[in-house]
C-alpha cells in the first residue's frame, strides 16, 4: 500500500504541472506509470463528449500498432457493445469486465485482439459534480485477477485525472474567450497581432503579405 501511496503522489503532482499544451504528453506518461507498477498489458483514458453522445480517445500506453489509419476507436459511440463505452455516458461506478464477454464474433474494440485471451478491462469512470467526464480503463491478461488495493487506487487516478480534465477544460474556455470575439466567434484583434508578430518574425521563413484594417467603434456599429 505504501508504494500505491507514492504513486498516488506522484501522478498528482505530474498532473498538477501540466497544462493544456503538455496534457496528452503528461496523460501518456501516468498511464505508463500505472502500465509498469500493477504490470498491465494495456491503459487507456478517454473523454466524454456528451453532444455527440461519444466518447473520445485522449490517451493510451502502450500505443496501438495493428490499427488502421484513422483510428476507428478514437471516437466511439456510447451506444458501443461494449460496456466500457457504455459506462462513459453516465456511469458513477467502476467495472471489471470479463473480455470473452460475447459471441464468437466478438472483437474487442479497445484491445482489437481476438476472444479467449483471458483478459480483463476494469473501467474507471470519471466524475466532475454529477457529470461522467471520462473514462480510465486498465485491461489485464492471463487471467490475472485486479486486487481490491489496485482497484482503490485506481479509482483515486480516475479521481485525479476527472480534476484534471475539468482545470484543463477550464483553460481551454478562458483562452478561447481571451482570443476570439464573443459576438462572431472570430479571432479578435489579439490574437490576429500575435499571429501577424509570429509571422514576421525573422526566423520564419516564406514570403509574408499583410493586409491590416482597422474599423473604429466597431463595437458601436455591432
Amino acid at each position: 500500500m505504501p508504494g500505491n501511496l507514492v504513486l498516488i503522489t506522484s501522478i498528482a503532482n505530474q498532473l498538477l504541472e501540466a497544462n493544456a499544451s503538455t496534457a496528452t504528453q503528461a496523460s501518456e506518461q501516468v498511464l505508463a506509470q500505472l502500465v509498469e507498477h500493477f504490470d498491465l498489458h494495456y491503459s487507456f483514458l478517454r473523454y466524454s463528449d456528451h453532444n455527440i453522445r461519444a466518447s473520445v480517445l485522449a490517451a493510451e500506453w502502450p500505443a496501438r500498432t495493428d490499427i488502421a489509419e484513422p483510428d476507428p476507436f478514437a471516437v466511439v459511440s456510447f451506444t458501443s457493445d461494449h460496456p466500457a463505452f457504455a459506462l462513459c455516458e453516465n456511469g458513477k461506478e467502476l467495472v471489471v469486465v470479463n473480455r470473452d464477454h460475447g459471441n464468437g464474433g466478438f472483437r474487442c474494440p479497445i484491445t482489437a485482439r481476438r476472444r479467449g485471451d483471458g483478459q480483463l478491462v476494469a473501467a474507471a469512470p470519471l466524475i466532475s459534480g454529477t457529470l461522467t467526464s471520462g473514462v480510465l480503463g486498465f485491461v489485464k491478461c492471463r487471467g490475472r485477477k485486479f486486487k481490491p488495493n489496485a482497484i482503490h487506487t485506481l479509482e483515486t487516478v480516475a479521481s485525479l485525472f476527472a480534476q484534471f480534465h475539468a482545470r484543463i477544460s477550464a483553460e481551454q474556455r478562458l483562452r478561447h474567450l481571451a482570443e476570439h470575439d464573443d459576438l462572431t466567434g472570430l479571432r479578435n484583434r489579439r490574437s490576429l497581432l500575435a499571429h501577424l508578430s509570429d509571422r514576421l518574425a525573422p526566423a520564419q521563413p516564406g514570403p509574408v503579405a499583410v493586409l491590416y484594417i482597422d474599423l473604429d467603434r466597431l463595437k458601436a456599429i455591432n
